[in-house]
């Protein structure tokens, strides 16, 4: 048996969590928006078309949203819905002024009482920080996130388009457990501050070697990512050894501007209205293997790589 984990409707076991996206987020406007509906519904049948194209488990990594409602949407999707704690980008003037232990005490009251009053406990604990170059208060967020994974055990994702190298060791630092943790976007080219393709390999070589694993998301949005660096990069590693340290995601992010509904940069990629959860089987799957990727090391992006994380 694996480990228990915590989801938005109870705990499951590890070894069910079956395939598995590893970093999303299931979006709608506030309840008391005109617009909620709406979005509530959409994300309600994507989800529903996710679970209908072979996808179990999904890993929200937002920390502002409304638990409960992701509970609903987890109940009539049958999608494993598993929340987060911690913190994304944009501090607030009084968070830049919080010290290791505010952050610490905010994620520790969400693992140990729950999120609020909705008794929904998180199972990932979700990290950021802009750039290389990191702050006083993010590195106060990485310094408590690490010591939160290494009293608890719950995984760690981050946002690291740049610096995951810099996080990494900020966690290590912090006594996190590095095999549990994973760095997001790290294939974003503009993120790469200046470094060739050759050196932005030896630089995620240096983070898996390390055990920790490395998450891609810009299947699709070949305007932040080249189809053929994404490739490159997805066959580098698995040619050094690391197949057992890559997971593939979708980062699906709905948007509700001017009345209009649409998703995250699909104003600036042919496919952008398509990028839904199931792209990752409708596409991005069958281009991996057209693409010279073996199906076992596919799979294990999304089956045996998440469960190693959150076992």
């Amino acid at each position: 048996m694996g480990k228990k984990i915590n989801t938005v409707t109870g705990t499951i076991d590890s070894d069910n969590m079956g395939f598995t996206s590893v970093h999303e987020h299931v979006s709608f406007e506030p309840i008391e928006s005109k617009t909620y509906d709406d979005t509530y519904r959409y994300s309600v049948e994507e989800l529903k078309k996710a679970k209908s194209n072979g996808i179990q488990t999904i890993i929200e990594v937002s920390p502002e949203r409304n638990a409960e409602a992701i509970k609903r949407a987890s109940e009539e999707s049958e999608v494993n819905l598993v929340v987060c704690t911690g913190h994304y980008l944009f501090f607030t003037n009084e968070e830049k002024k919080y010290l290791v232990d505010d952050f610490r005490r905010m994620m520790m009251n969400d693992i140990e009482h729950g999120i609020g009053d909705t008794g929904i406990y998180p199972g990932v604990i979700k990290l950021s920080a802009m750039d290389q170059k990191i702050t006083p208060y993010e590195r106060n967020l990485f310094i408590a996130g690490g010591m939160v994974q290494k009293e608890t055990g719950v995984p760690i994702c981050t946002h690291a388009c740049a610096g995951c190298k810099e996080q990494q060791d900020m966690l290590e630092e912090a006594g996190a457990d590095l095999s549990k943790v994973y760095f997001s976007h790290v294939e974003a080219e503009f993120g790469w501050e200046g470094r060739t393709f050759q050196e932005q390999m030896d630089y995620l070589e240096k983070i898996v070697k390390k055990g920790s694993t490395i998450s891609y998301n810009n299947f699709g949005n070949w305007a932040h990512t080249k189809p053929e660096t994404l490739i490159a990069t997805i066959k580098t590693m698995i040619e050094r050894g690391y197949s057992n340290n890559q997971v593939a995601t979708m980062d699906m992010v709905l948007t509700f501007e001017n009345g209009k509904r649409s998703l995250l940069w699909e104003d600036i990629n042919e496919d952008g209205p398509l990028r839904t959860y199931s792209y990752l089987t409708t596409h991005v799957i069958p281009w991996m293997l057209s693409h010279g990727v073996e199906e076992a090391d596919v799979m294990k992006m999304f089956v045996d790589n998440p469960r190693r994380i959150f076992s």
